[in-house]
């Protein structure tokens, strides 16, 4: 039984070493990020979004543990994150826009009573 715990601890603190450093670990999930989300949907951001708010809440307890050099990197990777996201949130707003945009005369027309033909009110 004994020997049964032991190795089970030893598992886990060689899990916890072998796993990269929390600023590597956000530098390359924002590179992926950023290789790949011209092409994402809104479910890819939802996805990419979970990973974000997983690596953050991870940063969040760890911080005063991280030296300058790692609480910088991840820092750098978080304003990347969100400089890709507003992005991509904008050119979806810019189209909706262009959608809204081309059938803003007959919108406006319909809202005002106005008959588009003889300019004429209802």
């Amino acid at each position: 039984m004994l020997q049964t715990a032991l190795a089970l601890c030893a598992v886990a603190v060689m899990a916890i070493s072998c796993q990269k450093p929390l600023a590597e670990r956000f530098t390359r999930f924002v590179d992926k990020v950023e290789a790949s989300c011209s092409d994402y949907t809104s479910e890819d951001w939802e996805k990419a979004d979970a990973e974000y708010q997983s690596l953050k809440q991870e940063y969040d307890s760890l911080r005063e543990s991280l030296t300058e050099e790692e609480r910088d990197a991840v820092g750098e990777a978080m304003g990347r994150y969100k400089r890709l996201y507003i992005n991509s949130t904008l050119e979806d707003a810019v189209d909706e826009v262009g959608k809204i945009l081309q059938d803003a005369g007959s919108v406006v027309s319909g809202f005002l009573g106005v008959d588009p033909d003889t300019q004429n009110k209802n």
